[in-house]
């Protein structure tokens, strides 16, 4: 599970999209959990990519 509840359901809907690519969700998972301190950094982020 990825600690910031947005990139977390962003990972979510990828793993509903993809149940069968294991390699796949795992390189997700690990590059949302890098990007998991910018989107704290800058909590507006998800406003400008709508």
């Amino acid at each position: 599970m990825i600690k910031n509840g947005y990139l977390n359901g962003v990972y979510e809907e990828l793993a509903g999209h993809y149940p069968d690519q294991p390699e796949f969700l795992q390189a997700v998972h690990e590059v949302l959990e890098t990007l998991v301190p910018v989107i704290e950094a800058i909590p507006d982020i998800r406003s400008r990519t709508s």
